[in-house]
């Protein structure tokens, strides 16, 4: 495997410059992020926001459709699954591993479980723009960073 060369942040894209944020870098990367760590960051983001966009889908068809819930509700339990593993491995690449498994068993429970993916995506989000990454409504382009 090569090793990818650090990309710089881009001094534009955050109010305050790089390194202004206050919150903790995972551990080994010194505040820059190297293009896998990017790359990773931005497709675990896309991957949780499409969970969510299922979850959001399948509980409304199985308002829609009452009759469905037995065959509804089987994949929604899938992308339930899916996108807690993906909370987890988001926030071991945004914050540290001990903090990623806390937010993997946090996330299963019900309200708490939002506020752990608004945390986490706000954070995902604010470390793709700060390197210039455009992210919208499914989060930021993992090609953007090849």
């Amino acid at each position: 495997m090569t090793q990818i060369p650090p990309v710089t942040p881009d001094p534009s894209a955050t109010p305050g410059g790089p390194g202004a944020s206050s919150a903790p870098v995972a551990p080994g990367t010194s505040g820059e992020r190297s293009r896998e760590q990017l790359i990773d960051i931005a497709t675990y983001q896309r991957w949780m926001m499409i969970c969510i966009l299922a979850e959001i889908i399948g509980y409304v068809a199985m308002v829609v459709v009452p009759s469905l819930r037995l065959f509804i509700g089987l994949p929604l339990l899938a992308a339930y699954i899916v996108g807690t593993i993906f909370v987890f491995l988001l926030a071991t690449k945004v914050y540290s591993v001990g903090v990623g498994i806390l937010m993997g068993i946090f996330s299963l429970i019900p309200l708490l479980g939002l506020i752990i993916l608004l945390i986490i995506n706000s954070r995902a989000t604010r470390i793709l723009r700060q390197y210039g990454a455009t992210v919208g409504l499914l989060g930021a382009n993992p090609e953007y960073f090849q």
